[in-house]
């Protein structure tokens, strides 16, 4: 009986371990359920788990490096497409602008045929030897330009003759040709009104060069029947040695209280009046004449916008006729101030060759006066109360035939120390 029950027992662990052994290799035949707590189906599920999970980890892994390479060729094929677009377009543009080249070319060439067959007509020969050099230049292979090298060479340079000589100015008035530029205008060592010193620039004119003389004046009264202000008020002021200024009846141009010709600088005459005389000389269709701005007057009266207190330089101003830095002005020692001289009596600016910017009469600018930040000084008045006057005259100091001084009457104003020069622009 006990070796009946021993060889069962044996049986049962030979059963027992045969199933772990087919368990563990085979995986499947006899299902863990039937055997829940065994150690080695613990153990056998334990690696089951690691074996699944780490292929899909490696599923996942080969999926993602799958989409990365599919992306990255995605964008190296829109790049080499989006290359491709830019360098046709590239080429487009160049094929595009060869093309206006061409096109200009053939323009210009048509241009400079016809130029050519003009000058070789009018026996123009140097216009027609440029024109046909640089035609061969554009076109060298254009059958139209056979011969006329030949015809060209043979060609008589025709000689026009001179123009003929502008009408002399009128009345006798003689200009100066100022050219353009830029310039500092005002001064900081003068009255608050010529402050602040600015670069202002004008365009080339041309610049009386003397003041109106009287018997220029007389031409335009005589030719006009214009009567001035004065004559058709209660005179000009005049200055009288120990009676000072005083407005005299009968006073005008024709007599301004002291001693003159026709040489003289014309005075007792108003913005007014001087503005008349403008435009009679514009009705003669030999220029554009105006009253200078106070821009140009600055400049010119600097000799072309040189930074110098005066027309010749820095030097002070003496009353001497002969001096380089001569004016006419009251300084109380070389000259009296009993009234004007002969325009061009004293030495003429250096460069320009004016005179008389300094000294003699103050002179009218076409300008409104105000200060600096206006901007009047570049432009002709619009209407404002005072007329911008500059240079100094017989009767000032040395202070007022300063380039940069200013001074304002009202345009109805006349007096003894107060005339005018005139500014062209045009033939």
């Amino acid at each position: 009986m006990i070796m009946v029950n021993r060889h069962r027992s044996l049986v049962a662990v030979c059963a027992t371990m045969a199933w772990v052994v087919v368990a563990w290799g085979a995986e499947v035949l006899i299902a863990p359920q039937e055997m829940p707590n065994d150690p080695l189906v613990k153990a056998w599920e334990q690696e089951k788990r690691k074996r699944e999970e780490q292929e899909n980890r490696e599923r996942e892994e080969k999926a993602a490096a799958s989409r990365k390479q599919a992306e990255e060729t995605r964008k190296a094929r829109e790049q080499l497409e989006r290359l491709a677009r830019e360098e046709e377009q590239a080429r487009e543009q160049a094929r595009q602008e060869q093309a206006r080249l061409e096109q200009l070319k053939r323009d210009r060439f048509e241009t400079l045929l016809a130029q050519l067959q003009t000058s070789i007509s009018g026996g123009m020969k140097r216009d027609a030897e440029r024109a046909y050099q640089e035609a061969a230049g554009l076109l060298p292979g254009d059958g139209r330009l056979n011969g006329l090298k030949e015809r060209i060479a043979r060609m008589q340079e025709r000689v026009d003759p001179p123009p003929p000589p502008p009408p002399p100015p009128l009345g006798g008035m003689e200009f100066v040709r100022v050219p353009g530029g830029c310039f500092q205008m005002g001064s900081n060592d003068g009255a608050s009104d010529e402050k602040p010193v600015h670069e202002v620039c004008v365009d080339g004119f041309e610049m009386g060069k003397y003041e109106v003389k009287v018997g220029q004046f007389r031409k335009f009264v005589e030719e006009t029947g214009y009567r001035t202000e004065a004559e058709r008020g209660d005179g000009c002021y005049v200055y009288t040695r120990g009676s000072g200024w005083n407005k005299g009846s009968g006073t005008s141009w024709r007599n301004p209280g002291m001693n003159q010709n026709d040489d003289h600088p014309v005075v007792c005459v108003t913005w007014n009046d001087a503005q008349e005389m403008v435009k009679w000389l514009n009705g003669k269709g030999q220029g554009r004449y105006s009253l200078p701005t106070e821009a140009q007057w600055e400049y010119a009266a600097r000799d072309g916008g040189k930074k110098v207190k005066y027309p010749w330089g820095d030097e002070s101003p003496v009353c001497r006729k002969g001096a380089r830095n001569g004016a006419k002005f009251d300084d109380d020692k070389d000259c009296d101030d009993t009234g004007t001289e002969p325009v061009g009596s004293y030495a003429a600016s250096p460069n320009l060759g004016l005179y008389d910017m300094a000294g003699n009469v103050w002179e009218w600018t076409c300008s409104d006066y105000g200060p600096y930040s206006e901007k009047n000084y570049a432009n002709c008045s619009k209407g404002g109360s005072g007329r911008v006057d500059r240079g100094g005259s017989w009767y000032g100091g040395p202070a007022g035939v300063r380039s940069a001084y200013r001074f304002f009457y009202s345009p109805d104003y006349r007096g003894s120390l107060l005339g005018f020069r005139l500014s062209r622009t045009g033939p």
